[in-house]
C-alpha cells in the first residue's frame, strides 16, 4: 500500500479514540459526564472555538492552543440551569489516556464577557474562527477542532426530518438524530470532493486556476463535488473539463491523499491527473467556466516560487497588491494547511 502524504491540516489523525461503544451507551455516558477528570471544549454560536495564545511567537500570528475546562467551569460558561441541561447539551468527542472529552456551546459570545472564575482575564484567550487560525495551531489540536466543528455544524444545520418535517431528537451524545414520527435515524453527512493537480502529458507543466471570489494572484488546484453514482477518476476528469475545458484521461489518475475539510464536512480526495494533450504553448489561454476567473499553465520552477511565497492567508484570498498580478513573482498558492499545497509540492518534487 502506498504511503499517503498527510502534511496538510486535519489529516494528522485524531488523537482521541472516538468510542462509538461509549456514546451509544447511556449509562457509560452518564458515568463519563460525571467523571471529575472529564474536560470540555467551549465554542460560541458561530462555531468559533475558545483558544489561547501560547506565547511561542509574537503577533500578528501568535501560536494558539486549545483550552479544556472542567465540568464546573464549563457549566458556568454556558450558564446551565442545572446539571441535566449541561449534560444534554454536551457532545462527546472521545477518550484519551482515560480522560473523556466533550464540547459545549458557551452563552458568552466574547471571551472578555466570561466570569473570571472560568477564564483568567489575563489568559490572552478568545473565540477564534478555525478556518482563519488553523495554521496557528498544533496539527493534532487542529484535527480535533476540525472534527468538532463538522459535528457541530451538522447538529445546527440538520434540525428537521427531511421526510416529515418534525424536529429531530439528538441522541448518542451528539452523534445521531432520530425522527420519532418516521422512526428513522439520521447521521452526520460527509460530502466528498475531488481536488486535482492537472499536469501536461510530458509532466513539465501544471494547470492551476483562480476562482472569481479570490483576489488577483491567488491560484490553486481545480476542485469540485462528486456527483451521485460517480467514481473519483471520472469526477476529476469531468470537473477539469467543466471548469477549464481541458480533457483528461480518467485512467491516468493518481490518488495522492485525503483531507477532512470541516467547512462544512467535506472530504477532499486529492489526486493528480494528466491532460490528454500538451498545450500548444505554455502561455496558451485556458478557457474556463464562469466560476473560474482565470486558468494558467505553470512550470515546475514557477510553481516552486509560488510555494515559497505561499501564506496561509492566500487561501482566504488576502493579497498585498490590489492590481492585476501579471507575473509569477506576484502569485501565490495556498499555504501548507491546504491539500492543494501538498499536491503542488509533490508534483514539483517529482522526477
Amino acid at each position: 500500500m502506498a504511503k499517503w502524504d498527510l502534511e496538510h491540516a486535519f489529516a494528522d489523525g485524531c488523537f482521541l479514540e472516538r468510542r462509538e461503544d461509549l456514546r451509544t451507551d447511556p449509562e457509560a455516558m452518564k458515568l463519563a459526564l460525571a467523571e471529575p477528570s472529564s474536560r470540555w471544549l467551549l465554542h460560541n454560536p458561530r462555531l468559533h472555538f475558545l483558544l489561547h495564545e501560547t506565547g511561542d511567537t509574537p503577533a500578528p500570528l501568535p501560536k494558539l492552543g486549545t483550552l479544556w475546562f472542567s465540568k464546573e467551569a464549563a457549566a458556568k460558561a454556558i450558564a446551565a440551569a442545572d446539571e441535566a441541561s449541561m449534560e444534554r447539551e454536551s457532545s462527546f468527542l472521545g477518550v484519551h489516556n482515560g480522560v473523556h472529552y466533550f464540547t459545549v456551546a458557551s452563552t458568552f459570545g466574547n471571551a472578555e464577557d466570561m466570569p473570571e472564575d472560568v477564564l483568567d482575564p489575563h489568559a490572552q484567550a478568545g473565540f477564534y474562527e478555525l478556518r482563519k487560525s488553523v495554521s496557528q495551531l498544533p496539527s493534532a489540536e487542529a484535527t480535533v477542532l476540525g472534527y468538532a466543528r463538522s459535528l457541530l455544524a451538522w447538529q445546527s444545520d440538520f434540525t428537521y426530518c427531511p421526510k416529515c418535517g418534525q424536529v429531530l431528537d439528538l441522541l448518542d451524545q451528539g452523534h445521531r438524530k432520530f425522527c420519532a414520527s418516521c422512526r428513522k435515524n439520521r447521521y452526520p453527512v460527509i460530502m466528498p470532493c475531488v481536488i486535482m493537480l492537472v499536469c501536461s502529458p510530458d509532466r513539465t507543466l501544471c494547470l492551476l486556476g483562480r476562482k472569481s471570489s479570490w483576489k488577483e494572484g491567488v491560484f490553486s488546484c481545480l476542485a469540485g463535488f462528486m456527483e451521485v453514482g460517480e467514481t473519483a477518476p471520472n469526477a476529476a476528469a469531468r470537473e477539469v473539463l467543466e471548469e477549464a475545458y481541458v480533457e483528461c484521461d480518467p485512467e491516468s489518475i493518481e490518488l495522492v491523499s485525503t483531507q477532512p475539510w470541516p467547512f462544512d464536512a467535506n472530504l477532499m480526495i486529492g489526486c493528480q491527473i494528466t491532460a490528454r494533450a500538451n498545450p500548444r504553448a505554455k502561455e496558451q489561454a485556458v478557457n474556463h467556466e464562469e466560476g473560474l476567473a482565470e486558468g494558467r499553465w505553470f512550470t515546475k520552477s514557477e510553481a516552486q516560487e509560488m510555494l515559497e511565497r505561499s501564506v496561509d492567508a492566500a487561501y482566504l484570498g488576502a493579497m498585498p497588491n490590489e492590481g492585476r498580478a501579471q507575473g509569477p513573482s506576484e502569485m501565490r498558492v495556498p499555504g501548507p494547511h491546504a491539500i492543494a499545497h501538498t499536491l503542488i509540492k509533490r508534483w514539483v518534487e517529482s522526477k
